[in-house]
């Protein structure tokens, strides 16, 4: 009798085994999710948030065949391909690559499920908007989130503090919005007021700030052409005073350019843009500069995710300026959304930083050496004349570059000799690209005039250059 308790009491022990080791094999881990901070325990636990407070995310799919997308953008980019420059539109790139309307489906329901409101979805079925309570979020991903004081930063922030996890059938690859460790600094537009320029002249604006037709002379000179029919979207992560790029245009002489802000996550057309209203208005003001007659689409929102997203599923832009961005490799979502710029046509500048060379210990800008964007640097350009031709140019000291530390080389730089600039042969080299990025002058704060240093200023005069080119 006792042995064959002791049979029975092994058999039941197994299948609790078995059944634990089921239930843990039915959800799948979320990677990536913990800042290296948290992970490394170099940053101090303060608390917790109260459980009821809300926490806006995005919920990210994988696309489908990333074997046969990788394929196609090198059939695309490949002169000897019949398949050359023949880019997809949104519908196709979702019908061949997309999450499936299944999958998607499956991914709303887990949220909502979850205790989670869907805040709204994406026609590429890449992305989920979604809210909820924190409580019922940890429940839900079998995590918890924490504050925590960085003294770096000499800061809160908050993050989980394991790796959140899903239902093993849920397709989800990761969830934006856990934690606010990165921050979002722009790329360190400069602007001098004009009592202490930073130009080295002959600009035509005050104290010698090259502006509006300055760049044109210089780099497309004789060229009739002014952008019409092209459109150029500018990434802004908030709103700018329009007064800003209107009273640039009066300084400039430009006529009054054709410009949409397209509104994401709730932003409102009045809301204050305080002092990031520079970098914005900024870019504006350079794409116009060099293509006065292209539209320029504002993208402003709170999530990279959904403005990115919305840029790729509206395809109307050729031409994608961006001077912000967090310091780090790019997330799971964001190299998605890459992958179909640059299945549907669409050029991404990126300003590739304004710290001088890039050294293994400094975190690179998180888009600035991805291999599916062109890094932008600057130069300090010297004319003959005010809007006059271009005489010579020099690198600017402050432009970033360097070598990725996370991608490897790409096809277009294999077969470039690196012995005498210091670049690598195995990992992908930027900027790709320069221009004046140096003596700029700029509206910002509605009539805040001065003279700006970044490469903030070089990757919408690019994106304005290639609005020419397409053009032609």
């Amino acid at each position: 009798m006792t042995r064959s308790c002791f049979v029975a009491g092994s058999l039941v022990v197994m299948l609790l085994m078995q059944t634990t080791t089921l239930h843990a094999a039915e959800r799948r881990t979320l990677r990536n999710h913990v800042p290296q901070a948290v992970a490394e325990g170099s940053v101090t636990p303060t608390g917790t948030p109260p459980g009821s407070e809300q926490m806006h995310l995005v919920i990210g799919l994988r696309l489908r065949d990333p074997d046969g997308l990788k394929k196609l953008l090198s059939e695309i980019s490949d002169p000897a391909s019949p398949k050359y420059r023949q880019y997809l539109s949104p519908q196709q790139f979702t019908e061949m690559f997309g999450p499936t309307e299944e999958d998607y489906q499956a991914a709303i329901n887990f949220a909502q499920s979850s205790g989670l409101a869907i805040a709204g979805t994406a026609t590429n079925r890449m992305i989920i908007d979604a809210s909820g309570a924190v409580g019922d979020l940890e429940r839900a991903l079998q995590t918890r989130i924490r504050t925590y004081h960085d003294p770096k930063g000499n800061r809160e922030f908050y993050a989980p503090d394991i790796e959140p996890s899903v239902p093993a059938e849920v397709p989800i690859v990761e969830i934006i919005g856990l934690d606010n460790f990165q921050q979002r600094p722009s790329a360190d537009w400069k602007v001098t007021p004009l009592a202490k320029p930073q130009s080295t002249g002959p600009g035509s604006a005050p104290d010698g700030c090259y502006i509006g037709s300055d760049f044109r002379a210089a780099y497309a000179p004789g060229v009739s052409l002014n952008g019409s029919g092209q459109s150029v979207a500018v990434v802004a992560f908030g709103t700018y005073w329009p007064n800003s790029v209107t009273n640039y245009e009066t300084v400039a002489g430009l006529s009054n350019a054709l410009i949409s802000n397209v509104l994401l996550d709730g932003m409102s057309p009045t809301s204050n843009p305080g002092w990031d209203d520079g970098e914005t208005a900024g870019d504006v003001e350079n794409v116009i500069a060099m293509a006065p007659g292209a539209q320029v689409l504002v993208y402003e929102g709170h999530n990279e995710a959904d403005i990115y997203n919305r840029i790729a599923t509206d395809n109307l832009a050729r031409q994608i300026t961006v001077s912000e961005g967090v310091t780090g490799p790019v997330s799971t979502t964001m190299v998605q959304i890459l992958s179909e710029f640059a299945a549907q046509g669409q050029n991404v500048f990126v300003a590739s930083g304004d710290s001088g060379a890039f050294t293994p210990n400094q975190a690179v800008g998180e888009l600035a050496d991805y291999p599916y964007t062109t890094s932008v640097g600057g130069t300090i350009l010297t004319t003959a004349s005010p809007g006059g031709a271009w005489m010579s140019e020099t690198a600017w000291s402050g432009s970033g570059g360097g070598v990725s530390p996370y991608y490897s080389i790409p096809t277009w730089q294999q077969s470039i000799s690196m012995a005498t600039n210091g670049g690598s042969t195995t990992m992908r080299n930027y900027p790709d690209v320069s221009i004046i990025s140096y003596g700029i002058f700029a509206v910002g704060r509605q009539n805040d005039l001065g003279c700006g240093a970044g490469t903030s200023g070089a990757a919408p005069l690019w994106a304005g250059f290639m609005a020419l080119v397409n053009q032609q």
